[in-house]
């Protein structure tokens, strides 16, 4: 692959990745704590969180879907790929932890948006939600560590 192609695509993966864990981030340590000291538990506070989850959650769903794409067309590239969860190398290893977190990270992501913001609104299932973004956020920062690894990794 050309080299200017390949960093485009670098770059999308990299964009992507800020869109959907930069974005849990700036949510998950800005945005929510704020509203909910300004706020309070109000009516008014859910309605914020929910419409700011669903902008959220679009941003996320096209990163995951960019990831995806960006991250077969880097992975191609590389002669240590074996497959996608196949062992085999360090790169090999890195990369299939990084993509098992990725996707309980999606699982994640996936229960908050079409399990606990449907039906009625209860404060269990906000601090469920709540304490599942501060997971993906450990889990964000995680995959982030790994692909620095990859990167290190690929030679």
């Amino acid at each position: 692959m050309p080299e200017q192609r390949l960093a485009i695509i670098s770059f999308l993966h990299n964009l992507f990745a800020a869109g959907w864990i930069g974005g849990m981030i700036a949510v998950g340590l800005t945005f929510y704590p704020t509203v909910i000291k300004i706020l309070g538990q109000t009516p008014q506070t859910k309605k914020v969180l929910s419409t700011m989850q669903k902008r959220q959650s679009t941003l996320a769903y096209i990163s995951m879907i960019g990831l995806a794409i960006t991250g077969v067309a880097l992975a191609k590239t590389n002669p240590n790929f074996l497959g996608i969860f196949h062992f085999g190398n360090p790169y090999a290893n890195t990369l299939s932890i990084k993509h098992l977190l990725g996707i309980i990270m999606i699982i994640i992501v996936l229960v908050r948006t079409q399990v606990l913001s449907k039906g009625q609104s209860t404060p269990q299932r906000s601090k469920l939600s709540a304490y599942l973004l501060y997971i993906n956020i450990a889990l964000g920062i995680i995959v982030l560590v790994l692909s620095s690894f990859c990167t290190v990794l690929a030679g």
